[in-house]
């Protein structure tokens, strides 16, 4: 079974905006909470942040933060991960480009 303790969304959608304020999980493994703004238009900007506790036993205490900003169609990542490993990442990505 899968066992979710806290699942918590704030959200507000308007014309061609989407904003989640937070989305946040609470379960025995992991804890996270995210939050984004896309715009349903145009490149289809979009501004996410995702923050994440492992819990689990052998990575407890593990730490990841996940922000992407950009388009659809040309995305900037960037990551960092704390506490039991240590690393930034740091990448860009176009999902819809063809090779």
């Amino acid at each position: 079974p899968v066992i979710v303790n806290h699942l918590g969304l704030v959200a507000r959608a308007g014309g061609e905006r989407v904003d989640v304020k937070t989305l946040e999980l609470d379960m025995p493994e992991v804890e996270g909470k995210l939050s984004t703004q896309v715009t349903l238009s145009a490149d289809y900007p979009i501004k996410a942040q995702l923050d994440a506790l492992v819990k689990q036993a052998d990575a407890k205490g593990q730490k990841l933060s996940l922000s992407a900003s950009g388009s659809v169609g040309d995305l900037s990542l960037n990551a960092t991960l704390s506490e039991l490993v240590q690393a930034e990442i740091k990448g860009d990505i176009q999902p819809l480009k063809t090779q």
